[in-house]
């Protein structure tokens, strides 16, 4: 492609999207920065979280396990088929709202916390492979690293979700902290070897 060509392309590309978000109203600009939890294993056209993508349009949503109000492990997940169907039932309610409302047909952003080890939704006890924790991770040579993360990326992939919020890059300076290092969230406490962390997961993810 000629440098005439590519300068056209790009100044159509930038058209075509300036026009389209003048097209947007306030209120839908607002609901796509948005990412909701919600009460339940199935959807339906009644639930309040459709209702949400309909009219509100939304731009995510996010799994949990846990419910904080009933205290049990009770909110969305019960295991890979049940959590991969409702996550196909999710965006199919975005599709059929961007349809109705005449909107771009954006994918909902359907997330969940899947660190490994002591922080994931997706867990060993609902059927989903076990995962290690980024302590472990990090002592490991980087090859295996490597098959772990994409072995980590395919559990997403099936399963419906398409942001993960993860790996955290926290650098294990107090391993006394409750949050990061009691937990085992951090790969090391060398900046270095989180930061070279970032090479593998997001090939993979």
């Amino acid at each position: 492609m000629s440098f005439l060509k590519q300068i056209l392309s790009f100044t159509l590309f930038c058209w075509c999207s300036l026009s389209f978000a003048a097209e947007i109203s306030l209120r839908d600009k607002i609901g796509q920065m948005l990412i909701f939890g919600f009460d339940g294993k199935t959807i339906d056209i009644n639930s309040p979280v459709v209702k949400a993508i309909d009219e509100q349009n939304i731009g995510g949503v996010i799994l949990f396990d846990f419910d904080p109000q009933t205290k049990r492990f009770d909110k969305n997940i019960a295991s890979p088929e049940q959590v991969k169907i409702l996550n196909q039932q999710l965006q199919s309610a975005n599709h059929t709202a961007n349809l109705a409302h005449h909107r771009k047909d954006l994918p909902l952003l359907i997330s969940v916390d899947y660190e490994g080890g002591q922080v994931t939704r997706l867990k060993e006890e609902y059927g989903f492979p076990a995962t290690i924790s980024a302590k472990t991770m990090g002592n490991m040579p980087m090859k295996e690293v490597d098959q772990i993360a994409g072995a980590m990326a395919t559990t997403l992939k099936s399963s419906g979700f398409n942001l993960d919020f993860a790996p955290v890059l926290d650098v294990d300076v107090n391993p006394d902290n409750p949050i990061i290092g009691k937990r085992e969230r951090s790969f090391s406490s060398n900046p270095v070897d989180v930061a070279n962390m970032l090479i593998y997961f997001p090939n993979n993810f």
